[in-house]
C-alpha cells in the first residue's frame, strides 16, 4: 500500500478562484514531467489529482533512454537508473521458442542505457521528490475536476474536493476516511489546462 498524501502547505484555501498561468490535470509520470518541465522554464503550474496517493500499479515499467534524457533535464533519472533494472536485449518467446531478438546500441558515450524496468510508482515517486524542491509547482492532491470552462483567454476548472476548502478544512483526507464538511467545491482559473 503507497503512503498516503497530504494536500500541499503552500496551498491556502480561498473563497475567490485562484489563478495559474497553467493546470495540468493528473500527476501521473505525464502530469508530473509536463509540470516539472513547466517549472524549468520559468513557468508556474497547479497540479490537479483526484486520488491522494501515488500509483499502486505499473502501466509503465519500460523507460528508454530518450525518455530518461527528459527525466535528466527535470533534474531526476539519476536516481530511477540506480533502482532500475538496465537492459539492452530484448527478447519476444512463444512458449520456449524465441520469435523475435533485438539488441540495443549501447556506447560508453551513452550517459544512460537502452532502457531501464523501473516500476511506475518509483518513476512517481522520483518525479514527486523533484517537484517538491520546484516552488513553482503546486501540486493538489484529492482535487478531482468536476468542471471545465473557456471564455476569451481564460480557463475555468471546478474541482471537487473532501470538505469546505473556504472553512479552511484541509484537502488531503486519507482514503476511505469521510470529511466531517462532506464535500466542497473551489475553482481555479488559468490560460492553459
Amino acid at each position: 500500500m503507497t503512503q498516503k498524501l497530504e494536500m500541499s502547505e503552500t496551498s491556502p484555501a480561498r473563497n475567490t478562484p485562484e489563478h495559474f498561468p497553467v493546470i495540468v490535470v493528473g500527476a501521473g509520470p505525464v502530469g508530473m514531467s509536463m509540470a516539472l518541465g513547466l517549472a524549468c522554464n520559468g513557468i508556474p503550474c497547479l497540479i490537479i489529482n483526484d486520488d491522494d496517493q501515488l500509483s499502486e500499479g505499473s502501466r509503465a515499467i519500460c523507460i528508454q533512454r530518450s525518455t530518461l534524457e527528459i527525466f535528466d533535464r527535470l533534474g531526476c533519472a539519476r536516481p530511477m537508473v540506480e533502482k532500475g533494472v538496465t537492459w539492452q536485449v530484448g527478447r519476444i518467446f512463444s512458449g520456449e521458442n524465441e520469435l523475435f531478438r533485438i539488441n540495443l546500441p549501447n556506447s560508453r558515450t551513452e550517459k544512460f542505457p537502452p532502457f531501464i524496468n523501473l516500476q511506475q510508482f518509483y518513476t512517481e515517486q522520483h518525479l514527486l521528490e523533484a517537484l517538491q524542491k520546484q516552488p513553482l509547482v503546486d501540486l493538489r492532491w484529492n482535487h478531482k475536476l468536476v468542471g471545465l470552462s473557456q471564455t476569451n483567454g481564460q480557463v475555468t476548472v471546478t474541482v471537487e474536493t473532501p470538505g469546505d476548502l473556504s472553512s479552511g478544512q484541509p484537502s488531503g483526507q486519507p482514503s476511505g476516511q469521510p470529511s466531517s464538511q462532506g464535500t466542497g467545491q473551489q475553482t481555479f482559473t488559468a490560460g492553459y489546462v
